[in-house]
């Protein structure tokens, strides 16, 4: 018995011998181990704070940078629109007079007149994006008053926007020359009120029946003469889809599109914007696919007299 037990006491003192040296390891161990979690964690909240302080820094150069395009972007929009806006030259005129026999390469004019109205110049703008084609809208005065925010769109999508006078009514326009350059001024005074922008002037008015015949010719004579010593320009048309004068289907509207365009290598096509013109709208498209499948060039009046 006594020879069992000093054996169970040898045994156990060599397993307290064991935890005895197994104890401090482990203790090291644990103390390493969580030195190294710690200093990961410490790293980690520091790598954070890197990507966050780098993050700050990008975001603030990207700021800048959008900065300083805007006020580049506002210092272009401001020289080209003084550059829009500055009284005609005598080599504009010229150009004007001559826009029927323009021969260095095919363009057209998408013109439209009587507008803006609520229902169908949407759907003409709409159609113009979607093709990526600029126009010229010959505004009523009248009109800009009711429709404001469809001559902003007209504006900002690029378009040209001239003179169509305030009323339209040939009784009115045409009583005077004085009667006449009234409804000029009215009408730019509305454009100038609803787009808020410094100096914005029409370069051209279409007059209401064109600038020659009918009834009013001895009138409109008067009027065509004094419209340069004023600073304005004049401009009617060379082709036309009729759909003023009767044409309300596809057909007749292609028709006179095709007939009346010919082998002309300058077209000014005159179109209306007014509230029964569906027909227009809806024949658009092919007319912009006709004249761009022919090679034609999309311009505008401002195109055309290099102001924009």
């Amino acid at each position: 018995m006594a020879r069992k037990y000093m054996y169970f006491l040898n045994e156990e003192r060599e397993k307290l011998s064991v935890l005895e040296k197994l104890v401090p390891a482990l203790l090291i161990f644990f103390l390493l181990f969580t030195t190294f979690v710690f200093n990961q964690i410490i790293a980690k909240q520091h790598s954070v704070v890197a990507v966050e302080q780098d993050c700050d820094y990008l975001w603030t150069i990207q700021e800048n940078y959008l900065e300083e395009q805007r006020i580049k972007l506002q210092k272009e929009l401001e020289a080209a629109q003084k550059k829009r806006y500055v009284d005609l030259t005598n080599e504009d005129f010229d150009k004007m007079q001559h826009i029927y026999s323009h021969k260095d390469e095919k363009i057209v004019f998408l013109t439209f007149d009587d507008g803006p109205t609520s229902n169908i110049t949407p759907q003409v703008l709409d159609i113009l994006k979607a093709y990526d084609v600029k126009a010229t809208f010959f505004v009523l005065g009248k009109q800009v008053v009711r429709n404001p925010d469809l001559i902003r769109r007209e504006y900002n999508e690029g378009h040209s926007i001239e003179s169509h006078t305030y009323s339209h009514s040939y009784k009115t326009v045409y009583a005077s020359k004085e009667s006449f350059f009234d409804e000029f001024n009215r009408t730019q005074t509305s454009l100038q009120e609803c787009l808020g922008v410094d100096g914005f002037r029409t370069l051209v008015v279409r007059m209401p029946g064109g600038t020659v015949g009918g009834p009013y010719h001895n009138i409109k004579k008067e009027i065509s003469s004094e419209l340069r010593s004023k600073g304005i320009a004049s401009l009617d048309w060379n082709c036309l889809t009729k759909d003023a004068e009767g044409a309300d289907t596809y057909e007749a509207i292609m028709n006179n599109v095709y007939t009346y365009t010919g082998n002309k290598t300058s077209v000014v096509l005159l179109m209306h914007d007014a509230d029964t013109k569906q027909i227009t709208a809806d024949t658009l498209p092919k007319v912009i696919e006709y004249y761009r499948d022919n090679g034609y060039k999309f311009v505008t009046v401002e195109d055309y007299l290099g102001r924009v």
